[in-house]
């Protein structure tokens, strides 16, 4: 499967803050839809995410929704 690199703002780990990274994502495929994103938001359980309160973060974590 091919793969793209796209901008987003993630961490690596509990401690350090979010920054401007690059990930891996996949190509569109011929049913997928692709949209640009003009605003996200950060709410408190993408923070929860971030500080792995729930136990199950798995890391580079990208919040928002």
């Amino acid at each position: 499967m091919e793969t793209k690199n796209i901008k987003a703002y993630g961490t690596e780990a509990i401690n350090k803050p979010l920054h401007s990274m690059e990930i891996k994502r996949k190509e569109l495929r011929p049913h997928d839809v692709e949209m640009e994103i003009l605003y996200c938001g950060i709410c408190h359980s993408d923070l929860q995410q971030i500080k792995n309160d729930f136990e199950h973060t798995t890391f580079p974590v990208i919040p928002g929704h």
